[in-house]
């Protein structure tokens, strides 16, 4: 077959036939069963990251997201790429840096997002695709221990999690994406790379500085998976130890004026005493059963890792942030995956590759059942039109937004917020009046979530806006629908 293209002769039939064009252009020889494999694997990356963003972008439409803990980190993240002192509304450090209440310097690396966009719905897709993007690290490392296939599967649990699924739901936070860089660190110490292991282990700690438990977690590890790297272990140790102490001794009390809020109720005496109950607790308990059946209790067979799932059973139940519902489970997720893969490899090993097989199956089974009829995990609100509807309940709040000019300062209700992150906002509680606000919105329909009156006595709330209302600085500009916009005179 020849054709005539701008009067040359072109034989397709030798063209075809040429095995060098046949690699470089149409890479027919590079499809093959493990690109199908790794291919499969980054697609369910990229589900997950489509699921999480379309939930997340959807509960950001219909006023669902709010300043805790969301707004906190975008309007830091936000005023960074701004060349600002990252400073935010707290209940307890209310105009100061970000770092008064939390030392996470890592979620700065953010900050490029704001480079091209001021939306802050880009930092939530931004979110979901670094969660989804820790899956396909976890894959690699998972291949190598188990294959392609098992490695596919223990990824489709990890992403099935309901701890996992329910950080993403939240928005984003530091230690949920936090999961990707700790996703690296693994893979470099498994791949022995000291100088890379080394980049991501310290921006893994930078997301907060809590982590340091996780960092002694990640030397112990070390330690047992690899005699060669017992110096680094050690490194890692007291790097961790130091960490933790001089974030929470020097740097945080330095930006809140003497304070890390989160020690002072604790003594060694009632910390111990504090422990004790809560390990024993019920709640406690059940979490616990949930994190490991989600994952066939796999991960307790492992006993590398376990030091890392005992100090964050520790860190967790000693500040009551236990409850599988909240996005603290991501900070497990990334060690759960690794812990399974061990235990895994060591079936294999022990048994035969048919027992490994056999676990493998149950793990998915398990994670499935527990996904879709007896957890329920959050990313089935992807596949429910009455989610989707539910945002043009929301309509009428757009008009009264609009009335507020974007340098102006806003005090809102907590929901209402969230239109406000990259400008001086305040969410609208008593002392309101020495934030000097501009303009003040809030709505008074009934029927709402009570996050969206956080600050408040709920029972008292009434009250509360009527003596806004009789303020004589400020005028009502708009009044529809239980829904006011209040000007200063």
């Amino acid at each position: 077959m020849k054709i005539n293209i701008f009067r040359h002769n072109i034989n397709l039939n030798k063209i075809f036939k040429n095995k060098f064009i046949c690699k470089t252009v149409f890479n027919l020889n590079k499809i093959n069963k493990n690109n199908i494999f790794d291919i499969t694997a980054f697609l369910l990356s990229i589900c997950f990251a489509i699921l999480g963003s379309i939930i997340s972008l959807n509960r950001f439409w219909q006023y669902d997201i709010w300043y805790y803990d969301f707004g906190i980190f975008d309007q830091a993240i936000w005023r960074a790429a701004q060349f600002k002192a990252p400073i935010i509304d707290h209940f307890r450090v209310s105009g100061k840096w970000i770092w008064a209440d939390h030392f996470n310097p890592s979620i700065f690396l953010f900050s490029i997002i704001y480079l091209f966009t001021d939306k802050s719905q880009a930092l939530l897709i931004a979110h979901n695709i670094v969660i989804g993007l820790s899956g396909f690290v976890l894959y690699l490392i998972g291949r190598k221990f188990l294959g392609r296939l098992a490695s596919i599967i223990v990824l489709t649990a990890y992403f099935l999690y309901y701890g996992l699924q329910n950080a993403a739901y939240h928005g984003f936070q530091d230690v949920t994406v936090m999961t990707l860089f700790l996703s690296l660190t693994y893979y470099f110490i498994v791949n022995k790379k000291a100088f890379f292991y080394w980049i991501f282990f310290i921006i893994t700690l930078g997301f907060k500085e809590t982590l340091a438990f996780l960092g002694i977690g990640i030397s112990i590890f070390i330690f047992l998976y690899n005699p060669k790297w017992k110096k680094i272990a050690v490194l890692s140790f007291f790097y961790s130890v130091f960490y933790g102490l001089i974030t929470t001794k020097l740097i945080i009390p330095y930006f809140s004026s003497g304070h890390y809020y989160y020690l002072e109720e604790y003594s060694i005496n009632t910390t111990f005493i504090r422990l004790w109950q809560k390990i024993i607790d019920k709640q406690v308990l059940i979490n616990l059963f949930w994190n490991m059946a989600s994952f066939f209790f796999l991960p307790l067979l492992q006993l590398k890792l376990l030091p890392i799932i005992f100090l964050d059973i520790v860190v967790r139940s000693l500040s009551d942030r236990y409850i599988l519902g909240l996005h603290y489970n991501a900070e497990i997720a990334p060690t759960l995956f690794m812990s399974t893969v061990f235990a895994l490899n060591n079936i294999k090993k022990t048994f035969n590759y048919q027992t490994m097989c056999l676990s493998v199956m149950c793990l998915f089974i398990t994670s499935v059942v527990l996904f879709r009829f007896i957890l329920h995990g959050p990313f089935l609100l992807a596949f429910n039109p009455v989610f989707y509807k539910h945002k043009y309940n929301f309509e009428y709040l757009e008009e009264p937004i609009s009335l507020i000019p974007k340098n102006a300062k806003v005090a809102a209700q907590h929901n209402l917020t969230s239109r406000f992150f990259h400008q001086e906002v305040f969410i609208l509680r008593p002392g309101w009046e020495s934030f000097d606000p501009d303009f003040i919105l809030f709505d008074l329909r009934e029927g709402q979530n009570p996050n969206n009156f956080l600050g408040l006595d709920f029972e008292k709330k009434d009250q509360f806006f009527e003596t806004i209302l009789k303020n004589p600085n400020y005028k009502v500009i708009y009044q529809k629908n239980n829904v006011y916009v209040l000007k200063r005179k």
